[in-house]
């Protein structure tokens, strides 16, 4: 079965977190908060995730093409695919939605 989360950022109150939701049942899987900002911190945010979710990891991820997300898909193994910042806002409408 194929697998499909999409990845966003999101900051509030100053806090940074890497916000994971199911392409298949829009739901928010995750939301964890990052110790930087940078790649490194995505994929160990990520791994978090994962860990938590075993079974059910992601065959494919999805993200914009800001810089935290750059080489990500490579770094835990799994395909990652860039889509513009206006496919992705997907994710910002059901994060809007949920904070309602």
């Amino acid at each position: 079965m194929t697998r499909v989360w999409h990845l966003d950022l999101l900051s509030v109150a100053s806090v940074r977190s890497l916000v994971i939701l199911d392409a298949e049942t829009r739901r928010i899987v995750a939301t964890e908060p990052l110790a930087g900002d940078g790649p490194s911190d995505v994929v160990r945010a990520l791994r978090t995730v994962m860990l938590r979710t075993v079974p059910g990891w992601p065959s494919t991820i999805v993200t914009d093409n800001a810089r935290q997300f750059a080489g990500v898909g490579e770094a835990i193994g799994i395909e990652q695919r860039f889509v513009s910042g206006l496919q992705q806002s997907a994710v910002e409408r059901v994060l809007r939605s949920e904070a309602r």
